[in-house]
């Protein structure tokens, strides 16, 4: 496994296009969050300091990032044909697909390790009035959501010998699971405030129960308290089965090519 993660860690950083990634998600953060004004979630426009607009900005940023650090990561093994000798050596496919894993971890936190200094801006902007531990939460929060996308953006890569379809794929399936259920969540919400417009002691248990349902099972709902400093074990435990189910799928298409 160590070698993998070693492999993954050199090919990332001796390529141009490992540093393009960490060059476009610092820009992105650093441009929208202490530059660019309203609509973009500029901390000095929100008239508080605090940390809350760049964690839950990140939710849209990681995206597009971890499907872009991730498309490769068994496609180019396969298309370079690779993988056939990498599942002949002594090595299970769990050692592989978490191998490819820590290796993404790793490079998302280099990634946003210079983000620290952010807090010494809000510091700075509070008078040194400022919650560490929501900062700690946040940032937890943040590696909880890379494990996810991360085990998803793999799991897409194993079904692909192209990277630009690993991506798609990978892009799809979290905005699927993100954004497409609260959007699900919304509408079941309107059709429910229509059918009770004339009666509001009326209810529908139905409407209610796919809400719930669809509210506990959207990764936006889950992450949310962590970007607002909070911890909850309910959220992260779900957050951190889904992605490993991806990773035994990811393990269980590697085992179809032994």
């Amino acid at each position: 496994m160590i070698n993998i993660i070693n492999k993954e860690l050199k090919r990332f950083f001796n390529s141009l296009e490992g540093y393009l990634i960490i060059i476009i998600f610092l820009l992105i953060n650093g441009l929208s969050l202490w530059v660019f004004p309203y609509p973009s979630p500029n901390i000095f426009d929100s008239g508080y300091a605090s940390l809350d607009l760049f964690f839950k900005f990140n939710l849209n940023v990681f995206l597009f990032i971890i499907p872009a650090i991730t498309m490769s990561m068994i496609a180019e093994e396969k298309r370079m044909n690779t993988l056939e000798l990498l599942i002949t050596k002594p090595i299970d496919n769990y050692s592989i697909i978490f191998g490819k894993l820590i290796s993404t971890m790793i490079l998302t936190m280099v990634m946003i390790l210079p983000t620290i200094f952010y807090c010494f801006s809000i510091i700075d902007l509070s008078n040194g009035k400022i919650d560490t531990s929501a900062i700690f939460c946040g940032y937890l929060g943040l590696l909880l959501i890379t494990f996810v996308y991360a085990s998803i953006g793999i799991f897409c890569s194993s079904l692909s010998k192209r990277q630009l379809i690993a991506f798609i794929m990978s892009f799809l399936m979290i905005l699927s699971m993100t954004y497409f259920i609260d959007f699900f969540v919304e509408i079941l919400s309107d059709i429910e405030n229509d059918l009770s417009e004339d009666n509001y002691t009326k209810s529908f248990p139905i409407l209610d129960f796919f809400q719930n349902l669809l509210i506990k099972i959207s990764i936006t709902e889950n992450y949310k308290p962590f970007s607002v400093g909070l911890f909850d074990f309910k959220n992260a435990i779900y957050l951190f089965s889904i992605g490993i189910m991806f990773l035994i799928i990811s393990s269980v298409n590697i085992q179809k090519k032994r």
